[in-house]
């Protein structure tokens, strides 16, 4: 896979993660765990994408 790709799919993560964020909490008015959840692995996965393109 090319950098650029990754880094774009990283990028289109972080931006997904926190408009899920901003509508749930909007919606809901507060988090529950599962979305918590959800949110947190899916940052972790888009920084680990990011580390991987700097290591690169």
């Amino acid at each position: 896979m090319d950098n650029e790709v990754l880094n774009w799919i990283g990028n289109a993560l972080n931006f997904l993660i926190l408009v899920y964020l901003i509508r749930t909490n909007i919606i809901l008015g507060s988090f529950n765990f599962e979305q918590s959840l959800i949110a947190t692995f899916g940052l972790f996965v888009a920084v680990l994408i990011q580390l991987y393109n700097i290591k690169k």
